[in-house]
């Protein structure tokens, strides 16, 4: 009997410990793909050089996993406007000191719209 129990309980916690496995990679998969998706648009559309490229990667991988588990949380949208502002703040302070000022001011005019989009439409997937 108590070999029984003891089974169950291994089954039990297996199934936990695998669930979460899989909810986390998925929120990381969703956090690479936006990652991913912004750094090949400012490649583009910015003419980063390489080093550039790979410090832009950096930076939003870090602030698309933040933005993913905000979005994670309990809560409606409006409860999370000012921790989606600050994170875009991060974000911004970080990109000043890789990009010229000419790439900011592109990427703040016209990227950050399309991002802001493109970040919408995935979360309402």
């Amino acid at each position: 009997m108590k070999s029984m129990v003891a089974e169950a309980k291994i089954i039990g916690i297996t199934l936990i410990v695998l669930l979460f496995t899989m909810a986390t990679k998925q929120e990381s998969e969703k956090a690479i793909a936006m990652a991913k998706y912004q750094t090949d648009r400012m490649n583009t559309a910015l003419e980063l050089d390489e080093e550039q490229s790979q410090n832009v990667a950096s930076i939003n991988l870090k602030y698309a996993k933040k933005m993913n588990n905000l979005m994670e949380t309990g809560g409606n949208m409006f409860s999370k406007m000012g921790d989606m502002k600050k994170i875009k703040k991060g974000k911004n302070k970080e990109l000043k000191k890789v990009l010229t000022h000419e790439q900011m001011e592109k990427y703040e005019e016209e990227l950050e719209p399309e991002f802001r989009k493109y970040f919408r439409n995935q979360m309402n997937k």
